[in-house]
């Protein structure tokens, strides 16, 4: 099959044109395509003028790293990358007076860090390379390149979208769940989360992961997490369990907006790929899941394209996001078959300065092609 471009290579390639100025770090979740972009855009354009080392599974040290940058550098190659760095003890402040000194002696090349832990990653990006490094995010697949690369139409890519291998799987709806849980979730967990972080409770750690992918796009306190998990717990272990998913790719948060912008209210929980709300539900999607769902897409579609998404509720009446566009809040109300608009008028009245707008399954192709430009457009 014909390698489809992401948006993220065509950045990628973009920087590597430059003179070397920052390190660039590639990041996103496990199995949505960082290797084969990165690999992509290296063979097409850079065949033979760059190292390539995955350090995944392999006991890497620091005198091994430092063999591989002097090997670099003796033969003058142009991109220097490392896949999965974070496993190396130390590697930031390996990189960072690898990447110092070849500035000093004006001897730079191109870094490309690539990773899938952002827990382990951002600690060590803030401790030793603040100013040295510029991110290059990557994200799950979107419905718009799974149906361009895979042909997936919209009702497959609310119950099965995000992980493009699992695509192949389609009408094996077991093997595909096998190769979710398997390749995906525990892989996240055990090498991404469990290896970095110390869990007392591992079990209650995924059920609260469970349950938040079975209550997609929903508002959930945390002391109703509590009384449907199996396994006993607290509200703080619940509150950093859900916040250890976030900084892992698995789910996104998104809370109450008020003129405060608070976080200490209930989160809504938005699972990142819509495959984890089938796969933990196991079972076909009812209608009214399936419009939550829908809701949850288009709020990771604004997660990714915005630095603040909220939502807003006053009693019984709501807006499912709100994002702040030039200094004017937009309230987005999700029209799917779970219920109607609601809330539109009651937003207007209490934020006066406010633009509302209405995304339904005809007009999202258009919003996730550019959720910015579509809500300065199309929001009244």
């Amino acid at each position: 099959m014909k390698h489809h471009q992401r948006a993220f290579e065509i950045i990628l390639a973009s920087r590597l044109k430059e003179n070397p100025r920052f390190i660039h770090l590639v990041m996103g979740p496990r199995q949505v395509g960082k290797t084969t972009g990165v690999q992509a855009v290296l063979e097409k354009r850079f065949s033979g003028r760059y190292l390539y080392h995955e350090c995944e599974d392999a006991i890497h040290t620091s005198d091994w790293f430092l063999t591989q940058v002097q090997r670099a550098e003796e033969q003058k190659i142009k991109i220097l990358v490392f896949d999965e760095i974070q496993k190396i003890d130390g590697w930031s402040e390996l990189v960072k007076l690898a990447w110092d000194k070849q500035k000093r002696l004006k001897k730079q090349m191109h870094w490309i860090l690539l990773g899938s832990s952002s827990l382990k990653l951002t600690q060590g990006v803030n401790e030793s390379l603040a100013g040295r490094f510029e991110i290059i995010p990557v994200r799950h697949w979107g419905f718009l390149e799974s149906k361009a690369a895979f042909g997936l139409n919209f009702e497959q890519f609310l119950n099965y979208g995000g992980y493009p291998a699992s695509y192949a799987l389609l009408k094996e709806p077991e093997r595909l769940r096998r190769y979710l849980m398997d390749s995906v979730f525990d892989s996240v967990v055990n090498r991404d989360i469990f290896r970095f972080v110390t869990i007392k409770k591992p079990a209650l750690f995924r059920q609260t992961f469970y349950l938040a992918c079975q209550y997609p796009a929903q508002e959930m306190s945390y002391n109703k997490f509590l009384g449907q998990l199996q396994e006993a717990g607290n509200v703080d272990q619940i509150k950093h369990y859900l916040e250890l998913c976030a900084q892992a790719y698995l789910i996104r948060l998104v809370f109450k907006y008020t003129h405060k912008r608070s976080r200490t209210s209930s989160p809504k929980l938005i699972p990142s790929a819509p495959a984890f709300t089938r796969l933990f539900l196991n079972r076909e999607l009812t209608p009214e899941e399936q419009g939550f769902v829908f809701e949850a897409v288009v709020g990771k579609c604004l997660i990714d394209s915005f630095e603040e998404v909220f939502y807003w509720r006053d009693g019984n009446k709501e807006i499912d996001y709100v994002v702040i566009v030039e200094g004017c809040p937009i309230g987005i109300e999700i029209k799917s078959k779970k219920r109607v608009a609601s809330g539109i008028g009651f937003f207007r009245e209490r934020f006066k300065k406010a633009k509302t707008i209405v995304i339904d399954f005809v007009n999202y192709p258009d919003f996730e092609k550019d959720p910015k430009s579509f809500l300065l457009e199309f929001s009244v």
